[in-house]
């Protein structure tokens, strides 16, 4: 129990900075936009004419927003590969 208090303080004080209270918030309005992509998602899967680019750009949206954060850039293991090459393998 001792392990998962140390590790919150220290991602919380250290990797982020930020206070309890505002990480709590930044983990809800998160979620709540990946909730609101997985719906205008699966609707558009139903029905093709609606929301036609919306959760592919609000999943960029998101992501760009997440990289603001610094101990998230750290973890990005793509910024080391040439940009035309980061998504070659994917199809």
């Amino acid at each position: 129990m001792r392990d998962i208090i140390k590790d919150s303080i220290h991602h919380l004080k250290i990797e982020t900075g930020w206070s309890y209270q505002y990480h709590l918030w930044h983990s809800i309005k998160n979620s709540s936009i990946l909730i609101k992509i997985a719906f205008k998602s699966i609707v558009h899967g139903l029905l093709p004419f609606m929301w036609k680019a919306d959760a592919p750009r609000d999943v960029i949206k998101l992501y760009h927003t997440i990289m603001k954060i610094e101990h998230i850039r750290k973890m990005d293991r793509l910024k080391e590969v040439p940009k035309n090459e980061r998504y070659k393998d994917v199809k």
